[in-house]
């Protein structure tokens, strides 16, 4: 642009000024003067007309030219905010502070693995009439220390338990009992904990010393279960400090799911003829299985606060989710409870009218009872049997007799035979653990 203008006063100035004033002052008639003058005049003009021409075609180009736009004005920003840095918790991994485990229906333990000082190292099954699975919880910790651990929700007691070796009929029997004498404490631990009685015992935490047992219990209610239940706990010294921690999940499956039958049975479910809640049947509402999310004790000075605490129990609490599908991918093992859901369906007018009923386990099969005798009886008279049903694999059928070939001291039957309505003969000997049930379809009950 510059070059252009330079150029163009460049031409301008070659104008000769000596050439108009000679012009001017020339000694020369009046007539060829002015029209000397005149031609000088035109010359110079057309000169002017020329230069000017000349300047415009220099110039315009330039002024034409396309400049690219001018750079976008960028929005103001802040100075990014300085971020506070978490403190720094020192801990670590110690699996020991815990243990749980779900007890299964089975027969009594025999010689239970123990230790010299009495405390439980491993007890897997527990005496009861029917499918009972309570989870127990096992916690260690130093001499110094308590724990204090808390339910998550307000449907969930947790109790203390010690488990009660007897001396019978040359065996050695356990069972686990409740410390408190409240509980019916000379009673085996049971699932059908009343709510309404022990309502004082839900939703309250407990602290335990080194060693002790708690057992995790649903409250006895006709109430959908729980999914996620938690059961955290404190690791605390004599002098206050927070040493350790963890969490326990334990999931809750809901039985509705697998049946038609949606009723969920609770406490008191079948009138006032029943009896209290003996009846409740609130164990085939759910299942519900443990898993340890994990367990760390603090290695700084001081251990953690309550803020630690809370942070490191919500991050344990997220594992949950992905924890939980690996803990009932067998829930076809719990068919024998769906089928006593529909027995009950189909035939809780019975217990509607007579409030009597009755449920026995028949035996174990591969560490899992898988038959069941299940009687309506008349109120007025227990004795008076009348509806038995025999339920097995998912399935149920009435029992139109049986025959007793050898029993025990106290009447129970040890072999002998059960004859279903469908024509299924059910053989019995109690004395193979193994297999102490044989079931003949009828076809091959008609051809033996």
């Amino acid at each position: 642009m510059k070059k252009t203008r330079y150029q163009a006063c460049l031409l301008i100035s070659e104008l000769d000024d000596d050439m108009i004033l000679e012009a001017e002052l020339a000694n020369v008639p009046m007539r060829r003067r002015v029209g000397h003058v005149m031609k000088r005049v035109w010359l110079i003009a057309a000169c002017m007309t020329l230069l000017a021409t000349a300047a415009i075609l220099l110039l315009l180009p330039a002024m034409l030219r396309e400049y690219p736009a001018p750079s976008p004005i960028l929005p103001l920003t802040s100075e990014p905010a300085v971020e506070t840095p978490e403190p720094v918790v020192n801990w670590v991994s110690d699996p020991t502070l815990v243990r749980v485990e779900r007890l299964s229906a089975s027969e009594a333990v025999a010689d239970p693995d123990v230790t010299e000082d009495g405390n439980l190292v491993s007890v897997e099954s527990q005496t009861q009439y029917f499918a009972n699975q309570l989870i127990l919880i096992h916690f260690s910790c130093r001499e110094d220390e308590h724990v204090i651990v808390e339910p998550s929700s307000w449907r969930s007691a947790l109790n203390p338990v010690y488990l009660h070796t007897a001396e019978g009929d040359g065996h050695t029997r356990s069972y686990w009992r409740f410390k408190n004498e409240e509980l019916d404490g000379h009673t085996s631990v049971s699932e059908e904990l009343e709510y309404s009685r022990y309502k004082d015992y839900f939703g309250r935490p407990v602290t335990v010393e080194n060693g002790d047992v708690l057992l995790w219990q649903y409250a006895n209610l006709a109430l959908p279960c729980v999914e996620d239940n938690f059961v955290d706990f404190t690791v605390v010294d004599d002098e206050g400090n927070i040493t350790g921690g963890g969490s326990i999940y334990i999931g809750g499956y809901d039985l509705t799911s697998m049946s038609t039958n949606k009723t969920y049975y609770g406490e008191g479910s079948y009138g006032s003829n029943s009896g209290g809640s003996a009846e409740s049947f609130c164990f085939t509402n759910a299942i519900y299985r443990p898993v340890v999310l994990g367990a760390y004790r603090y290695t700084n000075e001081g251990g953690g606060d309550n803020e630690i605490q809370a942070q490191c129990l919500k991050e344990l609490h997220a594992l949950a989710l992905e924890r939980r599908e690996s803990l009932f991918a067998d829930v076809s093992s719990e068919l024998l409870r769906v089928s006593v859901r529909e027995a009950l369906a189909d035939y809780a007018w019975v217990i509607g009218e007579t409030g009597g009923w009755g449920l026995s386990s028949f035996g174990k099969y591969q560490n899992e009872t898988k038959y069941l005798i299940m009687s309506f009886a008349n109120s007025l008279d227990p004795a008076d049997h009348e509806y038995l049903l025999f339920l097995y694999e998912g399935t149920y059928r009435r029992i139109t007799g049986w025959e007793v070939h050898l029993q025990n001291e106290y009447g129970d039957m040890i072999i002998g035979c059960l004859y279903l309505e469908d024509g299924t003969v059910v053989q019995v000997d109690l004395r193979h653990a193994d297999q102490p049930v044989t079931l003949l379809p009828p076809a091959e009950t008609e051809t033996a």
